[in-house]
């Protein structure tokens, strides 16, 4: 699994979510983080459970931001 694309992948996922409450949506991955051996679905799963959240309770014109170090 791709980290730098996996993040450019939940980006475009829940990019029109997050701009409907005017959020800043963020996911960086750090400098140096290529392949990892993942299950790309399991964490897809986690991630999105997350970020889905993280945007449900996040007011209006705040800012969710996720970082792979």
């Amino acid at each position: 699994l791709s980290i730098p694309e996996f993040c450019d992948n939940i980006q475009t996922m829940f990019r029109q979510m997050a701009d409907k409450k005017n959020i800043d949506l963020r996911a960086t991955a750090a400098p140096g983080i290529g392949m990892v051996r993942q299950d790309p679905v399991k964490l897809r799963q986690i991630v999105s459970n997350l970020l889905s959240n993280a945007i449900k309770f996040t007011p209006e014109a705040g800012r969710v931001q996720v970082k792979f170090e």
